[in-house]
């Protein structure tokens, strides 16, 4: 049906917990994506005592973005007075060019009670 799970992830200079979220195409819209979400924030809570979450959302995934912003997510704009860290080579992006995260992902944070 998909994926979904937690990672770490250097963040402005620090390491943040994000979540990922995949749900193949046959199977969207049917609440997979929500149902498997709420679950493991859930268990972050809970089970880890997690009190922040993350996403990162390819900025041409509006789809996605309205998901997270569903979800309870908010957008997070990072602080302009640090130099942004660049996106992982394993993010299919040769770290040499110069490019930010910011220049390609929209960021989303949640805040578990």
């Amino acid at each position: 049906l998909g994926t979904a799970g937690f990672d770490m992830e250097e963040i402005m200079g620090e390491s943040r917990v994000v979540m990922g979220y995949y749900v193949r195409k046959r199977d969207r819209r049917r609440g997979i994506g929500k149902a498997a979400c709420e679950l493991l924030l859930k268990w972050a809570r809970e089970e880890w005592g997690i009190r922040e979450v993350f996403l990162k959302i390819k900025k041409e995934n509006r789809v996605s973005a309205a998901f997270a912003q569903k979800m309870g997510f908010v957008p997070w704009i990072p602080d302009d007075s640090h130099a942004f860290p660049l996106v992982p080579f394993q993010h299919g992006l040769d770290a040499g060019t110069g490019i930010g995260a910011q220049e390609l992902f929209l960021f989303f944070v949640k805040l578990l009670d």
